[in-house]
């Protein structure tokens, strides 16, 4: 499911550290990592392909490194605009998932995790990994790349019942691990989209219907437990993955119900930097949003 896997990178000591972690996808069935960087092009023509030469170079580095662990490695450095080259690499080297940050700073003061992770998690046409600072920080002591098979034990699926929301429960029932994970199935009732009088029915029928598609993953070696609750979607969403202590968030990209807002726009953007895990964004071709 996740041979192939796109790496962009800014030589952040962050990046750094999150290479580490994408080190240990090789657990789960990771084969290739394609490396990124994107040199945005300077006024003067000589500089722009001196900072590909040597970025190109820095990247030859990181390649050996991954095939010590294993994986198979290869590089691009493209000129343009980063996430547009990012989404377009991802696309060429027809890759399975993107995983990148979601905050740094790089070599050449030139941001790529935080504003274009947003960017490349809203408008990928495959699955996104969003890697959390924190989770790489509280790894001290432990090797990163463990985290890596780790962030699959305990899921959070946010669903409002949608086809976008229904991609991403297929793409975990397809899951292929080395290990029993729980996958917690949540619905989040905005009380300004319900009448008063009719929350109560309405959490009940979102109930009934969860626990429909639990059972229908009985036989797995998924557990699944249901959650619905109601009020703002973003916090309730935050706190459940706080109590549950969930190790990823696996979401679609769009969606009819809360995701319409939470997943286009600084929602979106909120629920990816406010998370405590990993935020992994399944992608439909029917939910895609084109690139301007």
């Amino acid at each position: 499911m996740f041979n192939k896997i796109l790496f962009p990178t800014d030589f952040s000591a962050y990046a750094e550290k999150t290479l580490e972690y994408l080190a240990g996808f090789k657990d789960i069935g990771a084969e290739h990592v394609v490396l990124v960087h994107t040199v945005q092009e300077a006024e003067e023509y000589p500089v722009t392909m001196a900072r590909q030469e040597r970025m190109a170079a820095a990247l030859k580095e990181k390649e050996e490194w991954l095939r010590t662990q294993g994986l198979e490695a290869s590089s691009l450095v493209p000129i343009g605009t980063p996430y547009r080259e990012i989404l377009k690499a991802a696309r060429t080297e027809e890759v399975d998932l993107i995983v990148i940050g979601s905050q740094g700073k790089g070599l050449l003061d030139e941001v790529l995790l935080g504003s274009v992770s947003d960017r490349v998690a809203r408008e990928a046409t495959m699955p996104v990994l969003v890697v959390k600072h924190k989770v790489l920080q509280d790894a001290t002591g432990v090797k990163v790349e463990k985290r890596s098979a780790e962030s699959f034990q305990k899921i959070l699926y946010p669903t409002d019942g949608s086809p976008c929301a229904q991609s991403a429960l297929e793409y975990i029932k397809g899951m292929s691990l080395p290990f029993c994970g729980q996958v917690i199935m949540a619905n989040i009732i905005d009380p300004k989209t319900v009448a008063t009088g009719k929350i109560e029915a309405a959490k009940a029928e979102m109930l009934a219907k969860l626990k429909t598609s639990a059972k229908a993953m009985e036989g797995t070696c998924i557990h699944v437990t249901t959650d619905v609750r109601v009020g703002v979607p973003l916090e309730e969403l935050l706190k459940i993955g706080k109590e549950e202590k969930v190790t990823l968030i696996v979401m679609g990209s769009t969606g009819k119900g809360f995701f319409q807002e939470m997943l286009i726009g600084s929602l979106s953007e909120n629920m990816i930097r406010k998370a405590r895990c990993p935020v992994l964004i399944i992608h439909d071709e029917i939910c895609a949003i084109p690139v301007d």
